[in-house]
């Protein structure tokens, strides 16, 4: 009985790690749709308050979080818009050699435009964050400078 359980617990941990994967790869994809949602959410809070909270100790935190966003969205758009361009154009050679021009749209549109997508809003939210913890590491050392 126990090695009969034994064995249906060691299945499902490896179809959970599978999953768990399949997750992993979904989100990373779908990270630049979040980003576009979590920006709406505070550019609609700054417009029915009418101000960015400053009443944070840092507040130019704030400022960097939502500004980051914004360019990391406008980067997001820029990228998809590229490679629909970059789509378009790989149809000029259809009369040519319809395969390999079809096979060329669908890799911008699908793989190459989107796969840019999600690097630029990584790469961008990613240099937001470090610039956000380094200004919270220099704010904690001055204040145990001013401590002493």
């Amino acid at each position: 009985m126990r090695s009969a359980g034994a064995g249906s617990a060691a299945a499902t941990g490896s179809g959970g790690a599978v999953k768990g994967f399949f997750i992993l790869v979904a989100s990373y994809f779908m990270m630049p749709l979040r980003t576009l949602k979590i920006v709406r959410d505070q550019l609609r809070e700054i417009g029915s308050k009418g101000v960015i909270d400053v009443s944070s100790e840092l507040p130019h935190l704030n400022w960097l979080r939502v500004a980051g966003g914004v360019v990391a969205c406008l980067a997001i758009f820029g990228a998809l818009l590229f490679g629909l361009i970059k789509a378009i154009s790989a149809l000029d050679s259809f009369s040519y050699e319809a395969g390999n021009s079809i096979m060329q749209f669908l890799v911008w549109l699908v793989i190459a435009g989107p796969l840019c997508a999600v690097f630029a809003n990584w790469f961008i939210m990613y240099m937001v964050e470090l610039i956000s913890i380094w200004v919270t590491i220099n704010n904690n050392i001055r204040k145990m400078a001013d401590r002493r």
